[in-house]
């Protein structure tokens, strides 16, 4: 009996098929904090930008006299005629006036004989000048409180260090005011004599 040999047949590679591992995400509790508290937002608040000042030429400026005794201004351009009764008196000027004062470099401004009371105007630079000069008579202020309350070294100080034009005006006030019987301190009057020379202890 012939035996039969039968080729066994060779069996397919399977590839196995592989499942893909579920990731599952458990959900992370939070701790939750509810407010009653509402956060409004901030407002910004602007700088309000003032807007300059305009001078027309009839705008009426405030000066003030730092001379002693009546003091008399008739304007070329106007023909306006102001007039200062006696030191500290103050008097508006139209601009355009004050103007000419300065582009003629008069002295009333440039001594000064006044001085400008406007300070927003004394900021402008065509003015810077004549706000340089007149500074030392706006730092004092009022001439006769200045001279009633500050110690007599501060006087002397501010007489050995001051303009020509401050001085004469400190000199003159102080006069005054001992012919009005509302000074006679013997320590201011020897600080005017010290720094000026000017004995008003004379006149007392």
């Amino acid at each position: 009996m012939t035996e039969v040999k039968t080729k066994a047949k060779p069996r397919k590679a399977t590839a196995k098929k592989t499942t893909p591992k579920k990731t599952v995400t458990k959900p992370v509790s939070e701790n939750v904090v509810e407010s009653d508290t509402v956060i409004e937002p901030k407002t910004v608040v602007e700088p309000e930008v003032k807007a300059a000042k305009k001078y027309e030429a009839n705008t009426l400026i405030s000066c003030k006299s730092v001379v002693s005794g009546d003091l008399t201004y008739r304007s070329k351009k106007t023909g306006m005629t102001y007039v200062w009764v006696d030191m500290e008196d103050s008097c508006l000027v139209e601009y355009q006036d004050i103007l000419m004062l300065l582009m003629s470099r008069e002295k009333y401004l440039y001594a000064p004989w006044i001085v400008i009371e406007d300070e927003e105007l004394l900021k402008e630079r065509r003015w810077q000048e004549i706000a340089t000069k007149t500074k030392e008579f706006t730092d004092i202020g009022n001439m006769e409180q200045y001279i009633l309350t500050v110690s007599p070294d501060e006087l002397k100080n501010t007489l050995t260090t001051c303009s020509t034009a401050l001085k004469t005006a400190i000199v003159s006030k102080a006069f005054q005011l001992i012919n009005r019987n509302k000074l006679d301190s013997i320590g201011t009057l020897s600080a005017i004599k010290d720094a000026t020379g000017t004995d008003l202890r004379l006149f007392g």
